[in-house]
């Protein structure tokens, strides 16, 4: 170990150069790393530092300190996905603490399953990546219509590329883990799946090498550091018109309401004509009640006891939840043929075949209940009035 300290935009930090080996019986890890810490100053100076430093070497953020690789080692556990935690708002928040809040939560649930997601099979950390950046893109979506704040657009340009990156992984994971395990469930007399199993492992591992290639990429970390000095120096406020400066200070109530009331209207109109709506404008549908269900939860904790606000919710995932039915059938269609294109085998057209029909079956089944479910949802009073 090396160590030197360094002023560094108004900020002394501690270089800790670290070479060798994590050691734990037989077993060992090398350790090859540059160690940050902050010794006084703001902490946005960090990740500043850290971008500096990726422009000179293809470096990579570690999230997890020795000890925790070390204790992994010894017990030969892996990490773990971690799934988002509520987002602290108090009513007598503004604007600006309640944007630190909402996204400080989504930059954290982001990184800490980004070490996770970086281990062989990691199937939920993968999940967990994509759900904070759908999180965080339902956040910029927001922001964009009230603020139009420059400094993260580049940021929710690189979280739609990440996002898409993880998607192969995430459909294939389901297909293997979820879609086939589920109707081999059934009973099906005749059945063999096991063909469509075997054939998309390979599909699925080659996903995976894409994902792992992509979060250990320069742009991949480039974009980590960068939305974490933004975080820090508060840079949603850099650039924006003198009128979006007075919303900052609102009470954070006001702008709650505004972004829900917004998003539940983007449902109602995307939902007018529920029974005759095509499937493609289901799936809308269904992206706008994702991204509304996701707003409710960024603000739920102002209608803390609110039972209006929990019945809310649970008749608006019910209805996501359905309509996601039909989403399966749209996600599954394109992997079976990737596999039907790839295989010779017989058995691998007769499964595809198979599944398709079972889902078909499903979804025919789910649409029984769906308008119903959509009835209940446009019926419901809107807690934040």
């Amino acid at each position: 170990r090396r160590i030197q300290k360094l002023d560094f935009a108004g900020a002394e930090i501690e270089i800790a150069l670290d070479h060798g080996t994590i050691e734990a019986g037989e077993k060992n890890l090398p350790l090859c790393e540059v160690e940050l810490e902050l010794k006084s100053g703001d902490a946005a100076a960090l990740y500043e530092f850290g971008l500096a430093l990726l422009e000179l070497a293809p470096l990579q953020i570690e999230t997890a300190s020795k000890a925790a690789r070390g204790h992994r080692l010894a017990f030969g556990t892996a990490a773990q996905a971690q799934k988002a935690k509520p987002v602290t708002l108090s009513a007598q928040d503004n604007v600006d603490a309640a944007i630190a809040a909402i996204l400080g939560n989504g930059y954290r649930h982001l990184m800490a399953n980004l070490g996770p997601a970086m281990q062989a099979g990691s199937p939920e950390a993968v999940h967990q990546m994509r759900v904070s950046l759908r999180r965080l893109r339902t956040v910029f979506t927001l922001l964009r219509r009230e603020l139009g704040p420059p400094a993260l657009e580049p940021i929710a340009a690189d979280a739609k590329h990440l996002a898409h990156v993880l998607g192969p992984a995430r459909n294939w994971d389901v297909f293997i883990t979820e879609t086939l395990p589920d109707i081999a469930a059934e009973g099906l007399d005749g059945v063999d799946l096991s063909p469509l199993s075997e054939a998309a492992v390979p599909q699925q591992a080659e996903s995976y090498v894409a994902v792992h290639a992509a979060l250990a990429s320069r742009s991949v970390n480039r974009f980590l550091l960068g939305f974490g000095a933004v975080l820090e120096r508060r840079g949603w406020r850099n650039g924006i018109e003198s009128a979006a400066l007075a919303v900052l200070a609102e009470p954070v109530g006001s702008f709650a309401g505004r972004g829900l009331a917004r998003s539940h209207r983007k449902v109602l109109r995307r939902g007018r004509h529920f029974a005759r709506l095509p499937p493609e404008a289901r799936h809308e549908l269904r992206l706008a009640l994702k991204k509304l269900r996701y707003t409710a939860e960024f603000f739920l904790p102002l209608y803390a006891g609110q039972s209006a606000a929990r019945k809310y919710l649970a008749r608006l995932t019910r209805l996501q939840e359905a309509l996601g039915v039909a989403n399966d059938v749209a996600t599954t269609y394109p992997l079976l043929g990737a596999l039907r294109g790839s295989q010779l085998r017989p058995g691998v057209d007769f499964a595809a075949g198979a599944v398709l029909g079972w889902q078909r079956r499903h979804e025919l089944e789910a649409a029984k209940a769906l308008l119903k479910s959509w009835r209940k949802f446009a019926a419901a009073t809107p807690f934040w009035r």
